[in-house]
């Protein structure tokens, strides 16, 4: 069992910590600004949603990782999850009633995501 010190791993935990603190602080005055609270729970998720993908996406092209495409599958995978949750929050709240169709849209993303990110890769 290797407990050495990782800088790497300590890197991408601690920025992905600060930058959720950075969009607490946007999305409750978003959500303040607006006068709705319950706003607050989908901007944080969009915004960790879009920050993490793109973070999983500027892992890619890291190479030093061995097991790159897992990474990348991870972060991928639960910032898409994060993004596609909290826009369908915004979608109820703005066109309420559509709750069969916002799950019918949520069960075919995560098809759709579990079938491309099983699907391997070619080298």
């Amino acid at each position: 069992m290797n407990m050495a010190w990782s800088p790497g791993k300590l890197t991408y935990g601690v920025l992905i910590f600060v930058f959720f603190l950075i969009a607490l602080a946007i999305a409750e005055l978003i959500a303040w600004y607006v006068g709705d609270w319950l706003l607050l729970i989908p901007i944080l998720l969009v915004e960790c949603g879009v920050f993490i993908v793109i973070l999983g996406s500027l892992i890619t092209h890291k190479a030093d990782y061995k097991r790159i495409d897992s990474i990348a599958s991870y972060y991928a995978f639960w910032g898409c999850l994060a993004l596609i949750v909290g826009i369908l929050w915004f979608v109820n709240v703005w066109f309420p009633g559509n709750i069969p169709e916002i799950i019918a849209i949520f069960l075919i993303w995560l098809a759709l995501m579990i079938l491309f990110l099983s699907l391997k890769r070619r080298r």
